[in-house]
């Protein structure tokens, strides 16, 4: 079957216009996947942040007064927030390890201030990470060992 010489044309233009079509497509999707790949998306990690709660010991305006009541708690970081000395003897998310923490803050008659904060997802995640650990163990041992870890990282890591 011979097909007429108007079609054909059309059959060619046809072929020539998928191929504009697909190529700009392809060419289309290389530029912004690079694109993508160079946004910040930092701004968008903001939207993500979640609360945690610090378990505050003492503030202080003088150092020398925060480094005294640290020393009484096997772990503690003195936190500089502006004039003020915050000292901290624990971090938590998760509802059952901040209970587990106030029961043994209460149980030994230490006194605390629940104080929350918002951190970003990096810091959400290694918090979570360690809590998994205390929540299978939790004991004076275990709690001390992470709590160390845990106040170390949010003081380097997620205080700002």
């Amino acid at each position: 079957m011979h097909l007429p010489e108007d079609i054909m044309f059309l059959v060619i233009k046809m072929k020539k216009f998928l191929i504009v079509i697909i190529s700009a497509i392809i060419i289309g999707s290389i530029f912004s996947i690079y694109i993508y790949k160079g946004i910040d998306t930092s701004f968008a990690i903001t939207k993500l942040d979640k609360d945690v709660t610090l378990f505050q010991a003492g503030v202080y305006k003088n150092l020398e007064n925060a480094v005294l009541l640290s020393k009484k708690y096997d772990s503690s970081v003195i936190i500089n927030d502006d004039d003020l000395f915050r000292v901290y003897i624990g971090i938590a998310r998760d509802k059952e390890v901040i209970q587990a923490y106030k029961n043994y803050y209460d149980l030994n008659n230490i006194n605390y201030y629940e104080k929350k904060e918002k951190l970003k997802t990096k810091c959400i995640n290694e918090i979570e990470k360690y809590e998994r650990m205390i929540k299978t163990s939790f004991n004076s041992e275990t709690y001390n060992n992470i709590n160390k870890i845990l106040l170390n990282y949010y003081k380097d890591e997620c205080h700002d």
